[in-house]
């Protein structure tokens, strides 16, 4: 079996199918949340790459932030992909995600929507 990938809840055994991070305050942000992309083919996922994509015609993606996981805290938070590198057959590797609410927006038009795709080829 090739490469395939999903994404684990910071648990790291539950599949994340759908994730509510909830409302934000105004302006500020959700607690920050490590998830995983977690190999459970049997071949090495190369180039694994975290990014975030538009939900329909909903703008959560502008709200949506990344992180690479540094020594299991969050690196840098930004909306640019985020590289995991290869993941080797039943590996896992860790990234963060929180949604921000900028200064001068409100939370009106909650729920913001966005999703998360993990680009990858397989060996």
């Amino acid at each position: 079996m090739p490469a395939q990938l999903r994404v684990l809840e910071s648990d790291g055994t539950t599949v994340v199918t759908s994730k509510n991070f909830g409302n934000v305050a105004t302006p500020g942000t959700t607690t920050n949340t490590k998830l995983y992309a977690n190999n459970f083919g049997t071949n090495n996922a190369t180039s694994a790459t975290v990014t975030i994509e538009a939900f329909g015609t909903n703008d959560g993606d502008d709200y949506t932030q990344i992180a690479p996981d540094v020594a299991g805290s969050p690196g840098t938070f930004a909306q640019t992909p985020v590289v995991l590198g290869t993941i080797a057959p039943l590996a896992s590797a860790p990234f963060w995600v929180r949604i921000a609410q900028p200064a001068g927006l409100t939370a009106d038009n909650n729920p913001r929507r966005s999703n998360l795709a993990i680009d990858y080829l397989t060996t």
